[in-house]
């Protein structure tokens, strides 16, 4: 469920048409409601190692292989294989972004 602030900082988000504020990491709408998650996809992987205890080889198949299966579109995502999307996170040995490669282009490099 997580909404246009995913992986963004603090500040004013939009959740279709309601306005949200992320304070600390969490969204509400201006009543106080949560208004959604802001958890990135490398988050959530790093929580289900974390509380679920999964390996990281399994994790890694939860955010790539096993959705793109269930989409049906595993012949262009998922994996790396020629003729696919280049789209990779390359992790150092303490688990932190390292590079982000999309489309086959480096766009993040620490």
């Amino acid at each position: 469920d997580s909404m246009q602030a995913a992986g963004m900082p603090d500040g004013v988000y939009m959740l279709g048409e309601l306005e949200t504020y992320v304070v600390d990491g969490v969204a509400r709408i201006k009543e106080g409601n949560l208004a959604g998650s802001t958890a990135n996809l490398y988050m959530c992987l790093m929580n289900l190692m974390k509380f679920a205890g999964a390996s990281l080889e399994d994790a890694i198949l939860c955010a790539t292989r096993n959705p793109s299966i269930a989409a049906g579109i595993y012949d262009t995502v998922g994996s790396i294989a020629v003729g696919k999307d280049a789209d990779i996170l390359l992790l150092d040995s303490d688990l932190t972004i390292d590079k982000t490669i999309s489309r086959g282009r480096t766009v993040y490099s620490k």
